[in-house]
């Protein structure tokens, strides 16, 4: 008789390059392995499922935690701690145009009939020099307990009292927060015209997610030290 798994051996025996009873299923645990919201709404009422309030893994790009009903409905081996967000002393800024800026001093704009934001314009744009790479006023310290309340306890639950494969969300994407800062025009100049300045704002931007991944990790990512989490690394963190 082939061996069972239980959801959390699934994905280990996958991720140790061992054959499991089954592919490892995962849905929603990460920003980049799950929905948006017109289609989760619509997936919620094609399975006859009651609405309830989503929960967001991002606000602005409106990308959904799944319920847990709709876990369970398709045999997810995962359950997603939510990533790291902007300390609580910090809100999106609503401007008067109605667009929105992040702790980044990113604006995004949300589209005509469309529930998500989009990138509109990075606080580097135009001639930026490294001066103002120095003197910007870089988000609060990423190592801030408070960007990762609730992270530890909601682990060790789902570690615990659970046989489901943990995931922490940690965010990543150095590159791409990297042209959100700078517009995606000038980065690319700047690949070719000003290199100094394109790998100083990288160096920046890493180290800070860096920091950010690192705070993550020590306050709800390891519930012991023989078994850690499970932790995958999505490429964005709007």
């Amino acid at each position: 008789m082939a061996t069972q798994y239980t959801p959390r051996e699934r994905l280990m025996q996958a991720l140790n390059h061992k054959e499991p009873d089954r592919v490892p299923i995962d849905f929603g645990s990460t920003y980049m392995t799950s929905i948006t919201l017109p289609p989760y709404l619509a997936l919620e009422r094609a399975l006859g499922l009651s609405p309830e309030p989503p929960r967001f893994h991002t606000p602005l790009s409106k990308v959904v935690l799944p319920r847990e009903e709709m876990l369970c409905r398709f045999q997810a081996d995962t359950r997603g701690v939510p990533r790291p967000d902007a300390p609580a002393t910090w809100r999106n800024q609503v401007q008067e145009d109605g667009t929105i800026r992040d702790e980044f001093g990113v604006v995004w704009k949300q589209p005509s009939g469309c529930s998500h934001y989009e990138f509109l314009r990075g606080p580097f744009e135009g001639h930026p020099t490294l001066n103002d790479l120095r003197t910007f006023p870089w988000p609060d310290d990423p190592e801030e307990p408070r960007r990762v309340a609730g992270c530890k306890e909601m682990a060790r639950h789902l570690y615990e009292e659970t046989d489901f494969a943990v995931v922490a969300a940690i965010p990543g994407g150095f590159v791409t927060w990297s042209q959100f800062l700078r517009g995606f025009e000038g980065w690319f100049l700047d690949i070719a015209a000003d290199p100094k300045f394109a790998e100083a704002l990288m160096d920046r931007v890493l180290d800070f997610l860096l920091a950010l991944a690192g705070n993550c990790w020590k306050r709800s990512a390891r519930t012991s030290r023989s078994s850690p989490l499970v932790t995958i690394w999505p490429c964005r963190m709007d």
